[in-house]
């Protein structure tokens, strides 16, 4: 996946042609793609599976919800390519050869995926 650190330039505007294209690009740990018409938004957790409570979910997306935020208000390109989509943020563990779904933001509620729950102690 094609990763940004900056909301302008001609690094940022390929990621906004392969967004377009429906390939991602990520931020921050928080990617970016296009899928059946929506934007998904999918944060990186920090965390271990293990030590992943509901309030740390809740944090990390949260820092997704910024990113996208900040990325609506700093690049009127990224503003219209999604201007009609519905975003969907979901916390995603990356373990290297792949990323597993942890948890979705659904109506500002936490919803464990399937088989995961919050294991660690608050």
């Amino acid at each position: 996946m094609l990763q940004v650190t900056e909301t302008d330039g001609p690094r940022f505007e390929l990621a906004l042609e392969r967004l377009r294209a429906g390939h991602g690009f990520a931020l921050n740990d928080v990617s970016f793609c296009l899928v059946d018409k929506n934007l998904l938004v999918n944060v990186k957790t920090a965390w271990l599976i293990e030590n992943l409570t509901e309030q740390r979910a809740m944090d990390e997306l949260a820092r997704g919800q910024k990113v996208y935020e900040t990325l609506l208000k700093d690049s009127p390109a990224f503003s219209t390519v999604v201007e009609n989509l519905e975003p969907s943020f979901v916390l995603i563990s990356d373990y290297g050869n792949g990323t597993v779904e942890l948890a979705r933001l659904i109506n500002e509620r936490l919803v464990w995926a399937k088989g995961f729950t919050s294991v660690a102690v608050e």
